[in-house]
């Protein structure tokens, strides 16, 4: 949660990748966030995540991908802020990835 009241994202979009269980994402809403990507790499979990996005009514803001991080075609300063709770350990070129993403 400290984390998140850190993003200067007050009503701008902001990503989670590696969004395990969706927590993070919900939180981003409450603290502010206009919507939230959510990137997540395991298929079982995405569904379960889903789920949970729908039944508070925030898949219109939280929008769930599946993604290849690498491969996402991102339109530059499209995102406000990102955040990764335990996923940076997952990508091999940090560098890369914070190219795309920013």
């Amino acid at each position: 949660m400290r984390v998140l009241n850190l993003l200067p994202a007050q009503d701008q979009a902001v990503l989670d990748t590696g969004c395990g269980n969706g927590l993070n994402a919900v939180m981003a809403i409450a603290c502010g966030a206009r919507e939230v990507y959510a990137l997540e790499s395991d298929p079982n979990r995405c569904k379960l995540v889903q789920f949970l996005f729908e039944s508070p009514g925030l898949s219109d803001r939280i929008c769930l991908v599946l993604p290849v991080i690498l491969k996402m075609d991102l339109t530059p300063s499209c995102i406000a802020a990102a955040y990764s709770i335990e996923f940076l350990e997952h990508i091999f070129d940090p560098a890369e990835y914070y190219g795309r993403v920013f």
